[in-house]
């Protein structure tokens, strides 16, 4: 009997050492998953973890010849759950690791579509702040523009040449893709609305019949965004295609809340095209009631169908 009782001590303390390196690790994924730091950390763990079970596999080994094999089973299957759920830690490591790269390179694409943009509106005030100056500076005097007028046509249109050329310039500047604040999509819906209070949800269904919206961000037809507020300050949502997916669509939105009332939405569709001028259609102001989502039957309200192709888009309003 003394004997049993040394193994069986020997066997818990053991099993409790491990217990405790195991909650650790755990502890580490929960807690703090998010650094390579803290990766290599928990990759370190789990390597001295299954060090520790080689060596309890050899124990046990040694001991069978001694504890009872009721005993003896419950370690094997003690061991053999901890071995699954390290293995199980393993592969969250890796899909976290995959996460957080994946997270990084959104991160850089944005910080480098947002340092164009913030450049592309600076240039933009830049360019009003110098039109006004030469429009001011160019106005002419009420006694003076009838004589001028009068005597050579050349002189005439000096006082209007001012003002042409900021207008020309805006042309020029307001080129492909500024109706998206110089993210430059090739394709864009979007939605928005005054009242804060109000919740609405952008739906673009494909020709397919899937839905891409705040539940399903990223489709092969679409991604689900919403711009920075440096760019836009009014509630809106947006979906997007980086490259043409061209087909009919439906667009849909959905007033999530306050349930049994009405706000009003705006809104346009733009096509980007690669090697053709860029063109957007303004939805207007349309009204809305609260409905279920569109993808049951009777939910949502149409807002209307858009034809795209490679070069060209097409909307026929449904309200």
């Amino acid at each position: 009997m003394r004997q049993r009782r040394e193994i069986n001590a020997f066997s818990m303390s053991f099993l409790d050492l491990l217990s405790g390196a195991l909650a650790a690790v755990i502890i580490l994924f929960i807690i703090v998953p998010k650094s390579d730091v803290q990766s290599q950390v928990a990759d370190q763990n789990i390597t001295e973890l299954k060090s520790n079970f080689f060596t309890l596999d050899s124990i046990i080994e040694s001991l069978k010849a001694t504890m009872p094999e009721n005993e003896i089973a419950v370690l094997i299957q003690t061991a053999a759950e901890m071995k699954s759920t390290i293995s199980s830690l393993e592969d969250a490591t890796m899909t976290l690791r995959n996460r957080l790269s994946e997270t990084k390179q959104q991160n850089e694409e944005l910080q480098s579509r947002l340092a164009q943009a913030d450049k592309r509106l600076r240039t933009l005030i830049q360019a009003e702040k110098t039109a006004s100056a030469e429009k001011a500076k160019a106005q002419p005097t009420p006694k003076k523009s009838e004589p001028i007028a009068k005597t050579t046509s050349p002189s005439s249109q000096s006082p209007t040449t001012p003002q042409s050329e900021p207008v020309k310039e805006q042309t020029k500047v307001s080129g492909k893709g500024d109706f998206m604040f110089g993210l430059n999509p090739a394709f864009v819906v979007l939605v928005n609305w005054e009242d804060p209070k109000a919740d609405v949800d952008l739906y673009l269904k494909s020709p397919e019949g899937r839905f891409c919206d705040s539940q399903n961000r990223s489709t092969s037809f679409g991604k689900w965004i919403k711009m920075p507020k440096k760019f836009i300050t009014q509630p809106h949502q947006a979906i997007i295609q980086k490259e043409l997916k061209p087909g009919t669509y439906e667009v849909y939105a959905h007033l999530y809340k306050p349930r049994n009332s009405k706000t009003t939405i705006s809104g346009f569709t733009a096509v980007n095209p690669a090697d053709g001028d860029p063109r957007k259609i303004d939805f207007g102001q349309i009204e809305i009631s609260s409905s279920p989502p569109p993808y049951r039957n009777g939910g949502g309200v149409l807002i209307g169908t858009i034809e795209l192709s490679e070069k060209n888009i097409q909307f026929k309003k449904a309200l």
